[in-house]
């Protein structure tokens, strides 16, 4: 089953294409704190960052949340 995967690292291109590489059947979406919403957190299967803890409660998708401390 694809996965929405939502990044909110800062990634170069080169990093995007090793991402998307390892999970070629997955939706990435590529946000930062400017464009970052609460509806793409919701959505999201597995978030890679800090996402606002307000957008997370109730989170009903989400099954892995990498934060990068």
């Amino acid at each position: 089953m694809a996965k929405n995967i939502l990044v909110l690292m800062p990634v170069d291109e080169r990093h995007k294409q090793l991402l998307e590489g390892k999970a070629p059947d997955c939706s990435f979406i590529y946000a930062d704190n400017k464009t970052l919403t609460a509806d793409m957190v919701q959505k999201a299967n597995i978030i890679i960052g800090n996402p606002p803890v307000d957008m997370v409660k109730g989170s009903k998708n989400l099954e892995w949340l990498q934060l990068n401390s």
